[in-house]
């Protein structure tokens, strides 16, 4: 992860992918530092555990939601198909109004990009 700011943006990402095979602690935990920007001291007072406690349970929740999305992919497969659908978009307004050649073989190479992309985490699912 490029820093702290990036992995507060994942994790809050992938918390909503990932909510119902969290326990209810761990989503908690996750929700209460990252999304409503409390400290340990703060989550492990509303919790009634230790400051410890809170950044073990933090480690462990963080780990399992990457450990998940580097197995289903749910964040990455969303990400390609938002891709996907911008790209026939344009292809599709490309024709709609006439545009040069050009112009149509850049969407549509998009279009293979995203789609390669999806084919590629089909395999590895």
């Amino acid at each position: 992860m490029k820093n702290t700011e990036d992995r507060f943006v994942k994790v809050s990402l992938l918390l909503d992918y990932y909510e119902s095979v969290l326990s209810k602690k761990q989503f908690d935990t996750l929700d209460m530092y990252y999304n409503k920007d409390m400290s340990l001291s703060e989550i492990g007072e509303s919790l009634g555990i230790t400051r410890q406690g809170v950044y073990e349970i933090l480690k462990r929740s963080e780990e399992k939601l990457f450990d998940l999305e580097e197995k289903l992919h749910c964040h990455e497969l969303t990400v390609a198909c938002d891709g996907l659908r911008k790209a026939l978009l344009k292809v599709t307004s490309f024709e709609k109004v006439g545009k040069n050649e050009a112009a149509i073989e850049t969407a549509a190479f998009a279009l293979e990009k995203y789609s390669a992309n999806l084919k590629t985490t089909d395999e590895d699912a």
